[in-house]
């Protein structure tokens, strides 16, 4: 073979060597662009290539996640209301902790203090009521409502539910009445959101022991009814009287003066006879002589509960020792079933 004929083999030798080379190149670069070309209209769909996420979603996995996101959001049902006797105890005891609460003292001002931050801290819209009591000094009643100002509404109802909050001078009061002001409290912890057709209004009384001496004036409650008006009188539902209810020696006392309307005090005894409260009618401390004297003496329907005997009343024994849970629940669960039994 001469020269020129190996220079000619050389050449379509290294040709042969390029197309082999680069073939499987060129076929690769059509193969993808074609291939991008099939599918882009997919990949658009899917613009996150993220391993493990697809941008397309299931509608069927849609509506069963929104389904289930709105099982979890919808309210839970109301819990059965429930008087809890542990915490009003606690109550009691901070309460009695302010010391003897004599009208218009500093220690009961330190009470109404307390009293008045707790129903704020529970929602309640609290206003202090200022008088003389017949001491001389000034001292205030506390009431608490939810705000809606009921007294106000000539298209609302009202209940009240009230005790005293003050003692003679020598003892804490623990059952006289540090047991009904944490029962109040309590009540309106337990009631502050339950479905009622009417409003209620806390009251916490000041000057129920500081008395004539014929104890027939209350100055705390005949204050509170004397500014009431003749509309907001005829709204008022009734008053239900909370005195001396932790001591569970001697018994329950139930009753009023039966100088009103008596349907209160009849809902109340049926229904501790439901509830298999051992109950002790119309006879007792405080159910003759407390603050529910000034409404029944202003027409208004009341019931009053407190201790069929007490043997450590006004004296230094009555103490947080004499105080029972489970007596502060007896009571407060039976009115919170009597406030929940109205106009049902």
């Amino acid at each position: 073979m001469g020269k020129h004929g190996r220079k000619h083999d050389r050449r379509k030798h290294r040709r042969l060597l390029t197309l082999w080379i680069w073939a499987p190149v060129v076929v690769s670069i059509i193969a993808s662009a074609y291939s991008w070309m099939i599918f882009a209209p997919q990949a658009s769909r899917e613009p996150f290539p993220v391993k493990g996420f697809s941008a397309r979603v299931d509608l069927t996995e849609l509506s069963e996640a929104s389904a289930t996101f709105a099982r979890v959001a919808e309210p839970a049902a109301p819990a059965q209301l429930k008087f809890d006797g542990r915490r009003a105890f606690d109550r009691v005891k901070k309460v009695v902790e302010s010391g003897p609460r004599v009208a218009g003292s500093l220690e009961e001002g330190l009470a109404a203090d307390y009293l008045e931050l707790t129903l704020r801290e529970l929602g309640y819209s609290v206003d202090r009521q200022d008088f003389r009591a017949p001491n001389g000094r000034a001292a205030s009643n506390i009431i608490a409502d939810s705000g809606g100002e009921p007294i106000r509404n000539p298209r609302r109802r009202w209940l009240a539910i009230g005790a005293h909050y003050d003692t003679v001078a020598g003892t804490v009061g623990a059952n006289d009445n540090a047991s009904g002001v944490a029962t109040v409290v309590e009540l309106a912890e337990t009631l502050r959101s339950s479905d009622l057709p009417f409003d209620i209004i806390y009251l916490l009384f000041s000057s129920e022991e500081d008395q004539n001496p014929a104890r027939d004036s209350y100055a705390g409650s005949e204050t509170y009814i004397a500014r009431i008006d003749a509309d907001a009188k005829e709204r008022l539902i009734g008053y239900i009287n909370i005195d001396m209810v932790g001591w569970p020696g001697a018994g329950h006392s139930v009753g009023n003066l039966k100088l009103a309307d008596q349907h209160l005090y009849n809902l109340s005894v049926e229904l501790a006879e439901q509830r298999g409260v051992s109950i002790v009618k119309n006879t007792g401390y405080s159910v003759r002589k407390s603050d529910h004297q000034s409404f029944e003496r202003a027409g208004i329907p009341t019931v009053s509960f407190g201790a069929a005997d007490y043997p450590y009343h006004h004296k230094p024994q009555d103490d947080l020792s004499k105080i029972s849970a489970a007596s502060l629940e007896i009571i407060g669960g039976l009115i919170t079933a009597i406030v929940r039994g109205i106009d049902r």
